[in-house]
C-alpha cells in the first residue's frame, strides 16, 4: 500500500471545501496496526492493516455539517464533497453556534510518543503472546484466550483558522488475557502502553491464572450491600462512566448524573480525577484536539469537587467557559482518565476490608438512569468474599448494581497499585490510570438465571 501524505491530503481537501463552506477543519489520520488473538494455548491469527480516516467539519451561515470518510473505501472524494454541500445549504443553522477557534501554534511535546517495533516489528507482539500463555499455565491454567494490538498513528489537521498544519504521531499497545480452569472459572488481566517493553506479558499471565484458581472455591452469597475493594480493571470501567457524564454534551443534554453539581461535591473527598493526556501510558497522546486547540491536563474532579467539564467549541459556548482541548466535533471527552493514587497496598486494603467482596472486573455496564446514575453491570472474572483479611471463596450469580454517584461518594480508600488499562467494553472508550478503590456499601442484584 502507498504511503499517504497526510498533510498533503488534509490541505488538498480543505481547499476545496473553501469553496463553498465559510470555515473548515480537516482531519486525516493514517495508522498502521498490527493484531495477535490466542485461544486454547495457542495463536489463532496474526494481522496487519492500514488504515486512513478523513474527518470533515464544515461551517456556513451558522450551519454545520460533519461528514467522516475512510480510504480506500471512497474512491471519489469529490463528489462525497457535492453531496456535503448540498447537505450543508439545506440543513438548519445550530441553537448555539461558536465560531471555529484559531488553532494552536507552536505546539511541541515533550519526550516521544513513538515506539518504533510497535510499528515496524509484529514479531515482538507474537513473543509477548508466548510469554503470557505460558506463565498463565505456570500457576496452574488449564488454557488461556485473548489478544495484543499496536498501533502506529499520524495525524494531520488543516484549519481555515491557521495558515499551518499541525502534525501528531504516537504508538499504543494493549493487551488482555482470559485464564481457564476445567469449568467456568476464568481469570482475566490487562495492560496499556505506548512502548512494547511498557507490557509485562508474564506479570499478565500470571495474574489472570492466579485469579482463575481463586474462582474454584465457590461460596454462596446473597444479594445485599457490601463493602468492596474495587480492582483497576473494575475501577477504570466506573470511572468510564465519570468520563461520559463529564463532558459538556451530556451535560447538556441532560444525560449526566452530573448535572446541575458543577463546584459541588460529587464524591469523597480523598477521590482526585483528571484528563491527561501526557500521562506517560495514555492511549491518545494527542498534542491537539480536532478542533486544533492544544489539548492539556484537566482537573474533573478535585477533593471531591466537580471542578470543570470537557469541551469542544459549542458546549464552551453553552457554558460560557474557556475550550479545554477535548473536541470532539460532536461529543467532547478525555483523552486519557487519571485517578490519583492514595497510600494503600493492595494487601493493606484486602485488611481494611475486613470483611466483603474483590471485585475483579465488572463489564456491558448499562444506565437504567442517565441522570441519577442508575446503572448495572456483569460481574466477570472474579468476585471474592473477604473474611478476617483473607479471600474464603468464589461468589457466583450476582450483579453489580448501584449508582454511580453513591459509589465516588462511598470511597473511602485508595491503594498505590496503579495500573494502566484499556479494555474494548471500557463504557466510555477512555483508557484510565487507576488504582484499586475500597468502597462502602455496594449494591449488588441477582444475575439472570441464577
Amino acid at each position: 500500500m502507498v504511503e499517504i501524505d497526510v498533510s498533503e491530503l488534509a490541505q488538498n481537501i480543505l481547499r476545496k471545501v473553501l469553496g463553498f463552506a465559510d470555515d473548515c477543519v480537516v482531519l486525516v489520520e493514517s495508522s498502521k496496526s498490527h493484531q495477535v488473538r490466542f485461544s486454547q494455548n495457542r495463536i489463532d491469527i496474526a494481522k496487519t492493516w492500514n488504515e486512513t480516516s478523513i474527518g470533515i467539519m464544515m461551517d456556513k451561515d451558522k450551519k454545520v455539517n460533519v461528514i467522516e470518510l475512510s480510504l480506500p473505501s471512497v474512491k471519489d472524494i469529490d463528489e462525497v464533497l457535492k453531496a456535503a454541500e448540498k447537505a450543508l445549504v439545506s440543513s438548519q443553522p445550530k441553537p448555539i453556534y461558536a465560531e471555529l477557534p484559531p488553532i494552536s501554534t507552536g505546539i511541541k511535546r515533550v519526550g516521544t510518543a513513538v515506539d518504533p517495533d510497535i510499528r515496524d516489528k509484529p514479531e515482538k507482539l507474537i513473543d509477548l503472546v508466548h510469554i503470557a500463555m505460558e506463565s498463565a499455565r505456570s500457576v496452574g491454567a488449564k488454557r488461556s484466550a485473548g489478544s495484543i494490538r499496536g498501533n502506529y498513528v499520524s495525524i494531520a489537521l488543516a484549519s481555515s483558522r491557521g495558515a499551518e498544519v499541525l502534525r501528531d504521531e504516537y504508538t499504543n499497545v494493549y493487551m488482555d488475557i482470559r485464564a481457564f480452569l476445567d469449568g467456568e472459572e476464568t481469570g482475566h488481566a490487562s495492560q496499556l502502553s505506548r512502548s512494547i517493553a511498557g507490557i509485562d506479558a508474564e506479570e499478565l499471565g500470571r495474574e489472570a491464572g492466579e485469579v482463575a484458581k481463586l474462582n474454584a472455591n465457590q461460596v454462596v452469597f446473597e444479594p445485599g450491600r457490601y463493602d468492596t475493594l474495587i480492582t483497576p480493571n473494575a475501577a477504570a470501567s466506573i470511572m468510564n462512566l465519570a468520563a461520559r457524564a463529564s463532558s459538556g454534551f451530556f451535560f447538556l443534554m441532560g444525560m449526566s448524573f452530573f448535572a446541575g453539581k458543577l463546584g459541588e461535591e460529587v464524591a469523597s473527598s480523598n477521590l482526585n480525577l483528571y484528563d491527561d493526556p501526557f500521562n506517560a501510558n495514555s492511549r491518545l497522546p494527542r498534542l491537539f484536539d480536532d478542533e486544533g486547540v492544544a489539548t492539556r491536563k484537566n482537573k474533573i474532579i478535585e477533593n471531591g469537587v466537580l471542578r470543570g467539564l470537557l469541551h469542544n467549541r459549542f458546549t464552551a459556548k453553552a457554558f460560557n467557559s474557556e475550550l479545554t482541548g477535548n473536541s470532539g466535533w460532536v461529543v467532547p471527552h478525555p483523552w486519557h482518565l487519571e485517578v490519583e493514587p492514595g497510600d494503600y497496598t493492595r494487601d493493606e486494603l484486602v485488611t481494611e476490608l475486613r470483611k466483603g467482596l474483590i471485585l475483579n472486573n465488572v463489564t456491558y455496564i448499562r444506565f437504567q438512569n442517565y441522570v441519577t446514575g442508575d446503572f448495572s453491570g456483569i460481574i466477570r472474572d472474579g468476585l471474592f468474599y473477604v473474611e478476617g483479611g483473607e479471600i474464603k471463596g468464589a461468589v457466583k450469580g450476582l450483579r453489580f448494581s448501584d449508582n454511580a454517584l453513591r459509589i465516588l461518594k462511598n470511597v473511602v480508600a485508595l491503594g498505590n497499585d496503579v495500573k494502566d488499562i484499556y479494555h474494548w467494553w471500557l463504557e466510555f472508550g477512555t483508557s484510565v490510570s487507576t488504582p484499586s478503590l475500597l468502597v462502602k456499601n455496594c449494591g449488588y442484584t441477582r444475575a439472570f438465571g441464577y
